[in-house]
């Protein structure tokens, strides 16, 4: 209780100026960078709410310091257990907007609550739109203009109560013949410095349980592979990383280095990296070491790659419980 009276107050003083108070001209917010939906809706109802702070988008893994972190762990403004970022936001910001609110229902039906009755109507149709408008620009690299093109017609649409037929207009944006980056405000900065984050094996297996796709690289020698792995890693050495890796790594959503205790995975994190390949990062505790000491699945001799996929699949699912 104590926490979250202090996390209000600090809200009420920096958030003031969303709801008509004083201009906060310094407010910082920083997160990962991802694809979700429910990452960029909470992007732009921020920037909606309070045109002048900074919002800076940095790879998985990265250092939050110097802002406020949201939509990460750790943080107070984050997807919590049935609900998304975005709804935490609203709760956090005091929104009563039913545009915005409608809006939060369909992010919990596209990324919360999948398998459940949808709560609004086009839920469907604006999550088919928001996969088409990724898919138009290579790597998934969405001009952040064109998220915020996105949100805009999204908002107005439910503010105008939009028919199913209207909502097609979402599927024209990003489009060659659209000019969605002319004239829009930007929704964000991204911080793309090559970067070799760490981030801890819990989280690691929650993106995996999310359906993530995950990349584990082993630094390691063939032998050392051959003998034990983390099941699904790919074998390379830092010898043979050059700028043409980057293709193979294009669909990941985050691209782990490792060997044993991960001086030699962190080489070739930042090689990849270096080389172009967003996001990588190395694990907490380190390396396959770290990896072993939580009990986690393992592939190798006299254990099949099928059957070290289909383990760490089930641990990923029960939260890192083996």
């Amino acid at each position: 209780m104590v926490r979250f009276v202090a996390l209000f107050v600090v809200l009420v003083l920096l958030l003031g100026g969303l709801v008509g108070g004083d201009r906060t001209d310094s407010l910082r917010y920083i997160t990962w960078d991802g694809l979700e939906p429910d990452k960029w809706a909470s992007i732009w109802l921020i920037r909606k709410l309070h045109p002048d702070a900074e919002i800076v988008v940095r790879p998985i893994g990265a250092p939050l310091e110097g802002g406020i972190p949201f939509g990460v762990p750790d943080s107070d403004l984050k997807r919590t257990q049935g609900v998304s970022i975005y709804e935490n936001l609203l709760k956090s910001f005091g929104i009563r907007d039913p545009a915005l609110v409608a809006l939060g229902q369909i992010i919990h039906d596209i990324e919360i609550s999948p398998w459940k009755p949808d709560r609004h109507a086009h839920s469907v149709s604006i999550e088919q739109a928001f996969r088409s408008l990724q898919e138009r620009f290579p790597e998934r690299r969405v001009p952040m203009a064109c998220y915020s093109r996105f949100f805009d017609r999204v908002y107005e649409g439910l503010q105008a109560g939009w028919k199913e037929e209207e909502w097609h207009v979402l599927e024209t944006i990003g489009k060659k013949e659209d000019s969605c980056c002319e004239g829009k405000t930007v929704l964000a900065k991204r911080d793309d410095r090559p970067f070799v984050g760490r981030i801890r094996i819990h989280e690691v297996l929650n993106m995996i349980a999310a359906g993530k796709k995950v990349v584990f690289v082993d630094a390691r020698e063939a032998e050392e592979f051959d003998d034990v792995h983390i099941p699904g890693a790919i074998n390379l050495q830092l010898r043979d990383i050059d700028e043409r890796v980057r293709d193979r790594f294009q669909d990941a959503d985050l691209v782990i280095g490792y060997c044993i205790k991960d001086f030699r995975g962190f080489e070739v994190a930042r090689a990849l990296a270096e080389a172009g390949v967003r996001p990588t990062a190395i694990m907490e505790p380190f390396g396959l070491a770290g990896w072993r000491s939580l009990k986690l699945p393992v592939a190798g001799r006299g254990i099949s790659e099928e059957e070290g996929l289909e383990a760490l699949m089930a641990c990923a699912r029960r939260g890192g419980r083996c």
